[in-house]
Parts: structure tokens; sequence; C-alpha cells
């Protein structure tokens, strides 16, 4: 009861801008109509499902700690601030080990990609575009958290040591190391839902040497293309999709690809069962996010799984580039895809809803 009272008591608050110096008060009072009536009755059901379901536990310093420092997106939704890297927060989502860098990412998208990806070299700007000064980065993690971290990324397969001699170096003679913090992820594990972190590489340094090669980033989309999805009488979409967990980390770049991601924060090599009392540099071997060309190379694989491997006509997609949606329709989205299928309900079908 109180959990639901507390909901209403803010919903109130919000409703009359309580914090104001003149709060907005009812002028008149009238019994509750249907919506309100229904209104409470989800507020109570939600309260209900609140109280009674598991959860993590709850600390309310941190709780009030990530109110304070999270920010609003443009389109008014959360976004999570850097964390530091925390072993046993960013594990816990990695696949399994033997389950991730299972396939060459070569393999999975077009022929004109893999000719670029056998060049490493073409990906380079001209040296007169490089910067001026050599970027930083800096890995958010303490040693014995990365020591960790680096452990179990080796075991998967997704991170290992690099020879420093291999690592690229800019035309100051500089290493250009990249660095390596933690964004909030929500997961559920054992019925209980739990904040962990997603592990980001900050690619910023060795972006800017790189231009941005072919790839398919131009047919993310977009929700306003959903928009003339409109159902006759008697229709209802079916919508059914499937995402590919930790989709990044499934996949591995060539080797000659790994100079570039090399972390600025060494580890001790018996993290990678090698000799005590010496350090070695950190490379990511999986696909990376930060990358300034992740996004266009995944969504290409994405593209192709689906239209090539599964055979789902090309026509149904929703892109920028697609014609207006009348009928079925595919959204491919880098990691997943959401199939949209018209059907004819049976009259029984909306007798029951009506009712």
């Amino acid at each position: 009861m109180l959990s639901a009272v507390g909901v209403l008591v803010s919903l109130i608050f919000l409703y009359g801008v309580g914090w104001a110096d003149r709060p907005v008060l009812p002028v008149n009072v009238h019994p509750l109509d249907s919506g309100q009536i229904r209104t409470l009755e989800h507020i109570w059901t939600c309260s209900l499902e609140f109280v009674c379901s598991k959860s993590s536990s709850f600390l309310l310093e941190e709780e009030v700690k990530n109110l304070v420092e999270r920010k609003v997106s443009y389109a008014g939704t959360a976004v999570s601030v850097k964390r530091d890297l925390i072993a046993s927060r960013v594990i816990p989502v990695w696949p399994k080990v033997g389950k991730a860098c299972v396939a060459p990412f070569f393999n999975f998208v077009d022929s004109s990609l893999q000719a670029e990806l056998l060049d490493t070299d073409a990906i380079l700007l001209p040296e007169s575009e490089w910067p001026k000064t050599t970027p930083k980065s800096k890995v958010y993690a303490s040693d014995s958290e990365w020591y960790d971290i680096c452990r179990a990324g080796y075991e998967r397969g997704m991170l290992g040591p690099i020879p420093e001699d291999e690592i690229f170096v800019n035309n100051l003679g500089d290493k250009v190391l990249q660095g390596a913090m933690g964004v909030d992820k929500i997961k559920e594990v054992d019925g209980i839902k739990s904040v962990f972190l997603r592990f980001i590489c900050i690619l910023c340094p060795i972006n800017s040497y790189m231009r941005q090669i072919g790839g398919d980033s131009w047919s993310l989309p977009q929700c306003s293309l959903l928009n003339t999805l409109i159902l006759n009488a008697g229709e209802y979409i079916w919508q059914d999709g499937e995402d590919l967990e930790s989709c990044f980390n499934l996949f591995y770049l060539p080797p000659s690809w790994w100079k570039y991601f090399a972390f600025s924060k060494q580890v001790a090599a018996t993290a990678f069962k090698g000799v005590a009392g010496v350090l070695n540099w950190v490379v990511m071997k999986a696909l990376p996010m930060g990358w300034i060309n992740s996004v266009a190379l995944i969504q290409n694989f994405i593209r192709n799984l689906v239209f090539k491997h599964c055979h789902v006509s090309p026509s149904l997609e929703v892109n920028p580039r697609q014609r207006v949606v009348r009928g079925d329709a595919v959204v491919t989205c880098m990691d997943g895809f959401d199939f949209f299928i018209f059907h004819e309900a049976p009259h029984a079908f909306w007798r029951t809803r009506l009712d």
C-alpha cells in the first residue's frame, strides 16, 4: 500500500509543480472518471508486482549517487555516465568462456569490406591530417580490477598481450594507446535484474588517425520511418525479433588490426599466463565498441545475415533509402532485427478485446 501511495503522491507533486513557489492546486474536486480509475488500478498492480518480485539489494546512497550523476539525452531518456571498471560488474555480461571471439568477422561482410580489412595501412588518413600532438586516453580501472578483467578477457579470447614493437606509432614517434571505461547495463541474472557494466573502449586516439570505410551505417533505421505502417479495419501486426547477445564480442578482427587497439594501461603478464614480474601491453582482439568503423561493419553483417543467409526479402527493409512502408516490414539494427507482419484478425479476436 505504501508503495502505491508513494507513487501517487509523487505524480501529484509533479503534476502540480510542487517544487515551485506557487504550485498549481486543483480548483474543483470531482468524482474519479473511468480513466483515473484505470490509472489507479495500474499503479496498484505495478506497485504490487514490484513489492513481490525478486530484486537486487537497494542501497539508498548508491541510488542517490546514480540519480545525481545521471544525464538526460535530447530524447529525454537517461544516459549512463562514465564508470570505473569493476571486474565483478563487467565479466558477468561477457559471453561465457568458449563463446566469445568464435568467428572471424572477415567472413561475414561484403567482399568490398573484406578488401578494406585486408589492407590495414589504407585505413589511415594522410599524414598531413594527423593530430599535431599525440592524443591520450585512460583506462578507468585500478590495477587489481584491470588484472581480473584482463585475465577473464584472455580466457575468452577477447583480450591478449601484444609486443611493444607491434603497437602503432605515429609520426612523432609516440605509441597511440587507447582507454577503457564502463557504462551501466541492466541485465537479468537468475530472475533478478541488476546493474552491471558494459566494457567500452575509448578509441578517440586511434580514431583521429583513421578514415571511415564503406559499410552500412547509412541503413540504420529511424523510428519515424514506421509511421506509415497503417492498420486497416480488422488487421493487427505481429512483431517478432531476435538480438545477438554481446554481439561485438562474438567476432574477432584479423590479427593485423590488433596493433591499433592497444590500451594505455599495462598488466602483469601472469594475467595472460606469462612470466611473473613482467608487464604486458594489452590489446582488444574482438570488434571494439567505440571504433570509428564498428557500426558500419556490424550493420553490414546483420543485413547480410538477415537478407542473404536467412533469405528475408530486402524489399521489406525499413531504412532511410527505402520506399514508404505499407505492409510487412523488417528493421535491422547492428545486433538484431525485428519483423513486423500484417495479419487479418479473426472476428473472435476483436470481440474479446471490445468486450
